[in-house]
């Protein structure tokens, strides 16, 4: 289990230090006891997404201030309160309830290097993969007026990588590679994560993920792309050829 985001430090910091400081004008010292208990109320909660910053991952049990819980985490639906009842609704056991066999196997799993290194790479494929489904990218190339293909230039692997670079700040390594939907695929920008995976693998079952892609696309269209990061996982990525009309351009340069 990831070691609770919530530390005594933290929730004695902040805003609980203030009421402290403010004294007086809180009012008697019982009052301002209540406030630091209040303040200071922590609750554990059950993951159904992703923290920000590491905090935790989907699926793990973290204690969190109890209003951060009531008022964020639980209405936006990215955690459920750690009950006995949603732990069975879940198919999870408490960790609270372990046995000390239990404790001390789990304990030496978290420990085992290989174990943590395949945990950040499962969160660095989920963050990725969040961040990336609500994005896609527009590459823009002139077309032959007579065939409607793009000419000249065209768009393999490596601008996808400079786009990624360029628009979204994500540097890939050189080994994750980038591979290109042979044809145009027939997304939206509704769909979510889990429905992308589905269409991409539909439509690249027999591509081989650790060859270099060839694919020169140069008809315009949706297409999609498959990033593949390390721990096997792949990520999807929407992208499309769109038309650049150089006309218009140079009209709207020259006044005309």
């Amino acid at each position: 289990m990831r070691p609770s985001p919530v530390t005594s430090h933290r929730i004695f910091g902040g805003a609980a230090d203030a009421v402290f400081r403010a004294g007086g004008a809180i009012g008697r010292p019982q009052q301002q006891q209540q406030q630091l208990r209040r303040l200071a109320h922590t609750v554990r909660v059950i993951l159904l997404e992703d923290m920000p910053n590491e905090k935790g991952l989907k699926g793990e049990v973290v204690e969190v201030k109890a209003g951060h819980a009531r008022n964020h985490l639980v209405p936006s639906k990215i955690a459920i309160y750690a009950t006995p009842k949603n732990f069975h609704k879940m198919g999870m056991r408490d960790p609270r309830k372990e046995t000390p066999e239990e404790k001390a196997a789990r304990q030496a799993l978290e420990e085992n290097e290989d174990y943590r290194k395949e945990k950040e790479e499962f969160f660095q494929f989920e963050r990725l993969r969040k961040y990336l489904s609500n994005k896609s990218l527009k590459i823009w190339r002139v077309t032959d007026p007579v065939t409607g293909m793009t000419s000249p230039g065209w768009v393999d692997h490596i601008h996808i990588r400079r786009k990624l670079s360029k628009h979204l700040k994500i540097d890939l390594e050189d080994h994750e590679m980038v591979h290109l939907t042979p044809s145009e695929v027939f997304w939206d920008d509704e769909m979510d994560a889990d429905e992308l995976d589905e269409l991409l693998n539909a439509q690249m079952a027999n591509v081989p993920k650790d060859e270099v892609c060839t694919l020169e696309l140069r008809k315009l269209g949706d297409y999609m792309a498959r990033i593949s990061l390390a721990g096997g996982y792949h990520v999807p990525l929407k992208f499309s050829i769109v038309h650049r009309d150089y006309t218009k351009k140079t009209q709207a340069t020259s006044g005309l």
